[in-house]
């Protein structure tokens, strides 16, 4: 399951038919972890919205703030914390690379994977907003599902 990603290459992401007028100039980051604000395409009031999400998806109903990086795409409808949002509000998530670590015992070797030209891509993910302790968070978690030929030896589930 997706950890951390990079965006090394914001200037290469192509925003046709999306709304980046309220978009913060984009620089290149190369070790995206979870809690940090992420770049996101959501929709909003029949617009794409280019905005920034904190990624750890915070489910608008929940009490605690519990917070979930990701969400199974074999689960997604059936889990509390994740159906509304998949029902009502998707989003993509650029990226040029992620790392995935592979387990042996105590022991996780990172490795990363990214586009032959090192293209950007985009992750399918979802959002929600929260509010609590007297603030919004816009919130967002990254869609997995179970890894294909090429993640398979490093992880069991990929995005």
């Amino acid at each position: 399951m997706c950890g951390r990603f990079t965006l090394k290459s914001p200037g290469r992401i192509t925003f046709d038919r999306v709304d980046r007028s309220n978009l913060p100039p984009l620089f290149p980051r190369y070790n995206i972890a979870p809690s940090q604000r992420v770049l996101a395409i959501v929709l909003r009031a029949s617009e794409r919205e280019a905005a920034f999400l904190q990624w750890g998806l915070i489910p608008s109903w929940s009490k605690d703030g519990k917070r979930f990086i990701n969400a199974r795409s074999e689960t997604i409808e059936d889990k509390p914390s994740f159906s509304e949002s998949f029902q009502r509000r998707r989003c993509l998530i650029p990226a040029d690379g992620f790392y995935e670590w592979q387990r042996s015992g105590k022991i996780a070797q990172p490795y990363f994977f990214h586009m032959r030209d090192e293209s950007p891509f985009a992750f399918a993910g979802i959002w929600d907003e929260w509010q609590g302790n007297g603030k919004l968070i816009v919130s967002c978690a990254i869609i997995t599902t179970t890894a294909n030929e090429l993640l398979a030896s490093v992880h069991s589930y990929m995005h």
